[in-house]
């Protein structure tokens, strides 16, 4: 079994601050001998080992997404009178996506050219309609969006 640790306990325990390998957000590799762009060792201390994996990325590249999100929304502030963020009227479009056949997958890759179709999305879903669907600034929130993913590494 894995367990995990806070900071304060891999700096105390000499073995495990000397032994761990680190994983930044860069997607940088310490510690870890890198081939052919994939990493294929098994990275361990006592017992206890770890495969990291290329697909691993993916897991790497949705958290960086999630909270490039989470930054914008954050950012963004409220858009309604009950202080909702901007991220509900983001999944309203992506499921209205969804429903139309459209691969949403590209949301959680931090794919920069996908929020684009986003934003030409729900600008055609409010012409359909001849109502708002989403606020008037939503096509602002997906140009920031876009911007913070690119500052993420996208």
């Amino acid at each position: 079994m894995i367990n995990i640790y806070n900071k304060n306990y891999i700096d105390n325990n000499s073995y495990l601050k000397n032994n761990i390998n680190n994983v930044n957000l860069n997607n940088k590799i310490e510690n870890a001998d890198v081939k052919d762009d994939k990493i294929d060792d098994k990275v361990g201390f006592g017992s206890d080992f770890i495969e990291i994996f290329q697909k691993d990325e993916d897991i790497i590249n949705a958290k960086k997404s999630r909270e490039a999100f989470e930054d914008t929304c954050s950012e963004f502030g409220s858009v309604d009178s009950y202080g909702s963020d901007m991220s509900g009227d983001y999944c309203i479009v992506l499921d209205q996506m969804r429903m139309q056949g459209i691969d949403i997958m590209p949301f959680f890759r931090g794919d920069t050219n996908f929020v684009d179709k986003v934003k030409e999305f729900a600008k055609n879903l409010n012409i359909e309609n001849g109502y708002n669907v989403v606020p008037n600034n939503f096509s602002d929130f997906c140009d920031e969006y876009k911007n913070k993913l690119k500052q993420y590494g996208f």
